[in-house]
């Protein structure tokens, strides 16, 4: 007779005999996959060849359960998982998987770059990256008929990098610009502030900046006590096609922004700021924006970011960019996207996706782990957002002042709501 879920759930957490017996059974479709997925993992590689053998392993789950054994670190158990019949004729296991892996920007999780024009066994793709402690994986190229099947198993289309832009072309001043962003009386207190302490704005060609070597000690300061942050402009070497804007206070630097002129376009590269006085680089960014604005120029841009906050980004340079105005847009590199283990990122995270595959907008995607209570409205997106939370997703537009916490969306001093 087969034995109860429960009982098979608590073999597979009992003695190696008992995981064994548990490997080599017929599971209840209940619980099956569910098991099997389990004990891919297990650490006796016994367990694992005798999963890699099993003809019962749910279709559901098949191709990722023997795509993981496929990259087990166990020869016997890779050559388990060849003998089964079912990886060949299921799992297209005669043909390898097209897929480079790295560490993402040198740090500490590992992404893989897939090619599946020629088509991929997604599962499979899965399990074996999932084997290969892979965190994020981006398909770069795909068969059309597979774009349903890409969202069924979890990817989004989403761009590679985005670009934050403000349309300067619909404000006629700058007090209406202020106006139009949720910081903007922030920015005019803490102008005043910095006025009143004599903290003053300059703007000058990098090329000939007296000011530059000391920005660059503010920079590489600030980069290097970032978790992961990357010094990315040389001392040595300014890029001189740049030109500077410095807070300066008797002559000594507090930061800057470097930023490029075109035509009617000016867009930010690097800033860094001393962390006090506060409101140094909003206040900066709002002088060059309040100078755009008067020169006639139609759009002000933060450069491009790659399209991950809460890793080697921060999701409070999101909320920081959508309180001062900007929007985010696609800049290059569409590709479906997948999460396959965010242990190392913060809580939440978040990247944007297009709302449909052939629809520009963009919606955010804010995964949130446990009881973690996030502020909605400074992550919102042109399409909205898609909160992603204990295996369930929904999506909303958030108002000013709502709040997601333990599956409920409220609103600060006021009432929740599932």
């Amino acid at each position: 007779m087969m034995l109860s879920c429960e009982k098979y759930r608590q073999m597979a957490k009992g003695s190696v005999a008992d995981r064994l017996a548990v490997a080599m059974s017929t599971l209840p479709d209940a619980c099956a996959s569910e098991l099997f997925l389990i004990l891919s993992k297990d650490s006796i590689p016994d367990v694992r060849a005798k999963v890699a053998s099993n003809q019962s392993i749910p279709k559901d789950s098949v191709c990722r359960v023997l795509g993981r054994l496929h990259k087990d670190k166990a020869t016997y158990v890779r050559n388990s998982v060849r003998d089964n019949i079912r990886f060949n004729t299921e799992c297209d296991g005669e043909y390898e998987m097209n897929y480079t892996t790295e560490q993402w920007y040198s740090f500490d999780v590992k992404r893989a770059d897939a090619r599946c024009h020629g088509g991929c066994n997604y599962p499979r793709l899965i399990g074996e990256l999932e084997a290969q402690d892979v965190a994020v994986v981006s398909v770069l190229d795909w068969k059309n008929e597979d774009v349903n099947t890409l969202h069924d198993y979890g990817f989004d289309y989403v761009p590679a990098k985005v670009s934050w832009q403000i349309d300067l072309s619909k404000y006629h001043s700058f007090a209406e610009y202020l106006q139009s962003i949720e910081k903007g009386d922030y920015v005019d207190r803490r102008k005043r502030r910095l006025q009143k302490d004599n903290i003053t704005f300059v703007e000058m060609p990098l090329s000939s900046s007296k000011y530059y070597n000391q920005w660059y000690e503010i920079y590489k300061n600030t980069m290097e006590s970032k978790e992961r942050g990357r010094i990315i402009v040389k001392e040595n070497s300014p890029p001189e096609h740049l030109t500077a804007i410095y807070a300066l206070k008797d002559d000594t630097v507090l930061g800057g922004i470097l930023y490029n002129k075109r035509l009617d376009v000016v867009s930010a590269a690097y800033g860094a700021f001393l962390r006090h006085p506060v409101g140094l680089t909003d206040v900066a960014l709002a002088e060059l924006i309040e100078n755009a604005i008067k020169t006639g120029k139609k759009r002000f841009t933060l450069g491009m970011d790659t399209n991950f906050y809460g890793y080697h980004l921060k999701t409070g340079l999101y909320s920081f960019k959508t309180s001062n105005g900007y929007t985010p847009h696609e800049f290059m590199g569409k590709n479906f996207f997948k999460v396959i283990d965010d242990k190392k990122f913060d809580n939440p995270y978040m990247y944007l996706s297009f709302s449909h595959f052939n629809d520009p907008g963009l919606r955010n995607n804010i995964f949130i782990k446990g009881d973690k209570k996030v502020s909605l409205d400074v992550f919102n997106a042109p399409e909205g957002v898609r909160i992603h939370h204990e295996g369930k997703t929904f999506s909303h537009y958030p108002e000013k002042d709502e709040y997601y916490q333990d599956g409920k969306i409220g609103v600060e001093g006021g009432g929740s709501s599932v």
